[in-house]
């Protein structure tokens, strides 16, 4: 028998690791491992994954410190790509593995979704770069293709991919009917804060949404030099506005100014609501939501101008990968640009070169 070291780069080789420039496992190596783990199993509490996954780097002696939060961005990654699903069972939450298909982004741009593994497709599906958790390839050749034959991955539309536009939700909150446009849910706003009678009698935590789409957006909390778009609500109208919650929670509200001593206010569900709220008052009014579309050297890079609802960042995360998970840009291919323009004006958003 012959013994032999195993070289740093072989050894991560073995545990289906790759290493960044900032010595952290790879997004898409992650990713991988994490298919690979479900599509074996069928069925796992997260927290199984999570160590799965932990083990692995420990095995490798990375430093630990960040790699959880990697590992949570990854598997919320997946689960937004429906590469793993959340399912609830008698035993509580667990991660199931999902049926895989592809998507057409392009006549040249393919991307695949679902717990099937790379290895199990072969060569010519990876993503385009170490962040990117998707595996793309190019629907014209003709290996890719037989691959695809081989394992039963059928081919759906992003907009079949997407499924139901997150705005039904906010539009059923209203009792609006569920096929009427993203600018029905500002309609319908404006409706119900003029025949409410909850006044606000102290402006002066509350800031409105008064400049228009495409400036930096800034923090309704922040310092002068950081409100963006924010401002007081002075002028008469409807507008969108938050207020200081519990705590450090922001409120977001629709408010209805009359004059200083009159200003009538209706809360938005959450979050979600919110963004959609945004994005139907600039359809409304004629002033829509905006993403930029910047060339350079490696593709296209699209950067919101504002807060995006899930439903977006889900197209998204399908077209491209984000270099910074806390950054509100992201990289697409070239070929992709048209399904990305598609994709944002059935949501009611622009892309604007």
């Amino acid at each position: 028998m012959t013994l032999r070291i195993l070289e740093t780069s072989e050894y991560l080789a073995a545990l289906g690791l790759a290493i960044d420039e900032f010595g952290l496992p790879t997004r898409a190596s992650l990713a991988e491992l994490s298919r690979l783990a479900l599509w074996r199993w069928g069925l796992c509490p997260r927290s199984s994954l999570t160590k799965f996954l932990l083990e692995r780097a420990r095995a490798a002696r990375l430093d630990m410190a960040e790699i959880r939060t990697r590992i949570d961005q990854v598997i919320n990654g997946l689960i937004e790509l429906g590469d793993i699903a959340k399912v609830q069972t008698t035993a509580g939450t667990r991660l199931a593995r999902t049926k895989p298909c592809w998507v057409r982004l392009s006549d040249e741009a393919g991307a695949v979704t679902g717990t099937l593994p790379s290895s199990a497709l072969g060569e010519g599906f990876s993503g385009d770069s170490p962040d990117d958790l998707v595996r793309r390839f190019d629907p014209g050749t003709v290996t890719t293709s037989v691959a695809l034959r081989e394992h039963g991955v059928a081919e759906r539309s992003l907009e079949g991919w997407l499924g139901t536009p997150g705005f039904v939700r906010s539009l059923a909150h209203r009792d609006t009917a569920a096929d009427g446009p993203v600018a029905a849910i500002w309609d319908a706003l404006v409706r119900e804060v003029q025949h409410r009678n909850l006044q606000i009698s102290n402006l002066s935590g509350v800031r409105a949404l008064t400049s228009p789409p495409g400036g930096f957006f800034g923090q309704p909390d922040g310092v002068p030099e950081k409100l963006g778009r924010w401002g007081p609500p002075t002028e008469e109208g409807v507008w969108l506005a938050r207020r200081q919650g519990h705590g450090q929670h922001q409120q977001s509200l629709v408010i209805q100014v009359s004059s200083k001593e009159q200003v009538v206010s209706l809360d938005l569900y959450d979050e979600e609501d919110f963004r959609w709220a945004l994005i139907a008052r600039g359809c409304a009014l004629g002033e829509r939501e905006l993403i930029t579309a910047a060339k350079d050297a490696h593709g296209i890079v699209l950067r919101a101008t504002f807060p995006l609802p899930g439903h977006a960042t889900r197209a998204l995360r399908l077209l491209g990968h984000r270099p910074n998970e806390k950054g509100w840009s992201w990289r697409i291919r070239n070929a992709a640009l048209p399904a990305a323009r598609e994709a944002f004006e059935r949501m009611g958003i622009d892309v604007q070169d």
